[in-house]
């Protein structure tokens, strides 16, 4: 950087030893600062230098200049000596402060504007009073505004003091501003994304070698990027060298290869397959890159330049692609939004497009070529001129403009228009085609016609909704009101007689034969009243029981309308005599009883048939044995369950095979097991007299029942 900016210093005072007119002098003239202005400013640069020099100078020894200019677009990085002083940075700070207040009021300056200033201290090289006019010193201003195209970044300088060596002070004559202004970056608009590229690489043939620089545009701020390149293994990579300004020489590496095969670098094989950019037949190189500035890291321009040995049998056309490639993380730009786990900014990755660019030789202009007229031209159609190129053989055609047409004294007249005035066609003569067409000053357009105005019906109107419709121009139907309402049709009167009806009288009613509504309703005076309800056959809903009270509806037998409801009364109860036999345990009874809803008025017992004590067998109930245990057969009564008779049933046994199966005869002297085959003719007999005569109880009780 430094370096550079020792080219320009030197380069100014040159302007400025040549330009003696610029620092003129004249005796009856204050001494002034001259401010160079310098206009050639790129975009893309973090710095821009100034030389500021002296006219009239009457033999200043020492001096302090104020240099000012708004802190928020500039700020003073270093200050350089001139061709006649010695020149040093000295104090700083804005204009409103104690030590530069009173250099910075009206009417010099306008009231209220703050500056920053940077005092700029300049001896005489000789020590003596020193005459000479010219550049006395050189400032690099950091430039932190807004650097897109149009900028302007504007700066002065005014007296602090200054005096002769003798002591005397010395006034010069006011202040001196200037300004400069950032040119566009020729590049920006070309690639609307962020993107590395390479400038153009014609040449001539013949050119032993060419030198492209590898540009960054539209930076959105990366800290560091890693670049392969492709290229055509035909050219030779000779020279790669960085460019001071935007990621710098310190910080900039280079493969040492400079000419590989790119399977050479895995990484580089892996990024260009990941992009789907072939390498056959290519060469490759790797750049490593990282801003070392804050203000680098948005900033765009030159990367590197490239110098390529082009092939001796390079033809007329060749051209060699130059092809650029990266991963996801080989473009890192820092997220100071986001912080990680030791309060460092986290690192984001960027995949900026990826360009194909072309070094080659230039088509052949055809300087000598001679061209003949083979097609001549007309007023409406180009003529055509061609030859062959002696340098490279090619036909080289060129078009031969269109002659001007031939106005005719007959116009075309055109009627003027609701919008458009009138209007006269010049014709051509020759093609009969227009040739200009303008405005007839006596023929102005003649507005839309809203007297003769046609009606457009978009809704029809009906005798319940208002219709609507568009008025248009009686001329050229151009609407001119939207939307106008049509009033409601009135209504088709018709009237009906309603006849009587159980509930109503008769009616006359008027209504619209269109839409049906009913307009009114008047009481026929023929059929004013009512006819009346006729009443049906009752309608049982619910009958009458002994218990309970039943319900019957009354209808109209016309309108079918429930014209009552009524109760049933509640049934008498039909008594009952019923005679209950008895039985072994239980003499009969008499019972009186309702026998629709089963009610009991009483209940005796019936002395003629006390209870009979005649047990009746049911069926056995029988629990079988098991092996080790017996089982029993028990008789009960089957009509008061009274046990009759229990036998034991012997256990099975353990081995059915050794159990003795003779069966045993019971003592008949015990009692406990009756022999079945003496007491079942004894039951049997019994059972039959106790049927018998129950039987008969039954029939006499029967008869005597159907006396009473």
């Amino acid at each position: 950087m430094k370096k550079l900016f020792s080219i320009v210093l030197m380069a100014a005072l040159l302007v400025a030893c040549i330009t003696p007119a610029l620092y003129s002098s004249a005796a009856d003239v204050a001494p002034s600062f001259v401010v160079e202005e310098n206009t050639d400013f790129d975009e893309n640069a973090g710095t821009v230098d100034v030389t500021f020099g002296i006219a009239n100078n009457p033999g200043i020894s020492e001096m302090t200049a104020l240099v000012y200019y708004s802190a928020d677009q500039m700020s003073v990085a270093d200050v350089a000596n001139g061709d006649c002083f010695d020149a040093s940075k000295g104090a700083e700070g804005d204009s409103t402060s104690p030590r530069f207040k009173k250099y910075f009021q009206s009417p010099e300056f306008e009231d209220g504007v703050v500056y920053y200033v940077t005092e700029v201290d300049l001896y005489s090289t000789t020590g003596e009073d020193e005459t000479a006019n010219g550049a006395i010193f050189n400032v690099m201003f950091n430039l932190v505004g807004d650097h897109a195209a149009g900028a302007e970044f504007t700066y002065g300088v005014k007296l602090k003091e200054a005096s002769n060596a003798n002591g005397d002070e010395i006034t010069f004559a006011g202040k001196q501003e200037g300004k400069v202004t950032a040119t566009p970056d020729p590049y920006k608009d070309v690639y609307n994304n962020f993107t590395v590229f390479t400038t153009d690489g014609t040449v001539d043939v013949g050119t032993k070698e060419v030198t492209v620089d590898l540009r960054l545009v539209n930076n959105p701020g990366i800290n560091a990027i890693r670049i392969f390149i492709a290229y055509d293994e035909a050219l030779q990579l000779t020279s790669l060298q960085p460019v001071d300004g935007i990621f710098t020489g310190s910080e900039f590496e280079v493969s040492e290869d400079k000419h590989a095969d790119p399977s050479a670098s895995a990484s580089a094989k892996n990024a260009f397959e990941h992009k789907n950019i072939s390498l056959d037949g290519k060469a490759c190189a790797i750049i490593l890159a990282t801003a070392d500035k804050e203000e680098n890291r948005t900033a765009g321009g030159v990367l590197a330049r490239l110098t390529f040995a082009l092939p001796e049998d390079m033809k007329q056309g060749d051209s060699f692609p130059i092809d650029f490639c990266w991963t996801g993380t080989d473009v890192v730009q820092l997220d100071m939004d986001n912080m990680d786990e030791y309060g460092k900014p986290v690192l984001k990755f960027l995949e900026p497009d990826n360009p194909t660019c072309a070094v080659g030789t230039k088509v052949c202009e055809h300087p000598n070529v001679v061209l003949t007229e083979t097609k001549a031209a007309t007023c409406t159609e180009t003529g055509l001129k061609s030859g062959e190129c002696p340098d490279c053989g090619q036909t080289v055609e060129e078009e031969i403009p269109m002659i001007p047409h031939t106005p005719s004294a007959d116009k075309k007249v055109t009627p003027p228009t609701c919008t458009e005035a009138g209007k006269i066609t010049t014709v051509c003569d020759v093609c009969k085609g227009d040739i200009e067409t303008v405005e007839d000053p006596d023929n102005p357009a003649l507005g839309h016609d809203d007297v003769n105005v046609k009606e457009n019906i978009t809704k029809a109107a009906t005798c319940k909704e208002a219709g609507l419709k568009n008025i248009l121009c009686g001329r050229c139907d151009v609407v001119l009101q939207e939307n106008v309402e049509i009033a409601k049709l009135p209504h088709t009167e018709a009237t009906r007689v309603e006849a009587p009806t159980c509930t109503e009288g008769g009616k006359i009613v008027t209504y619209c034969s269109v839409c049906n509504e009913i307009i009114k309703t008047e009481v026929d005076p023929d059929h004013a009243v009512a006819l009346g309800h006729t009443a049906g056959a009752p309608v049982v809903t619910k009958p009458a029981t002994c218990k309970e009270e039943g319900s019957q509806d009354i209808y109209c037998t016309v309108c079918e309308e429930k014209i009552a409801t009524e109760s049933i009364a509640m049934l008498e109860h039909d008594v009952v005599t019923e005679v209950v036999d008895p039985t072994c345990v239980d003499a009969g009874k008499i019972v009186e009883k309702c026998s629709m809803c089963g009610e009991v008025f009483s209940e005796e017992e019936d002395a003629e048939h006390p209870a009979t004590g005649v047990h009746t067998p049911g069926e056995p109930e029988i629990v079988e044995p098991t092996a080790t245990e017996e089982g029993t057969k028990t008789i009960k009564c089957s009509v008061c369950g009274e046990v009759l008779s229990t036998e034991k049933i012997p256990a099975k046994g353990v081995d059915s095979s050794d159990a003795d199966t003779t069966t045993k005869a019971p003592d008949k002297n015990t009692g406990k097991n009756p022999v079945t085959g003496d007491n079942m003719v004894y039951v049997i007999v019994i059972a039959a007299l106790a049927v018998v005569g129950c039987s008969a109880v039954v029939v006499i009780r029967k008869k005597k029942a159907s006396e009473r």
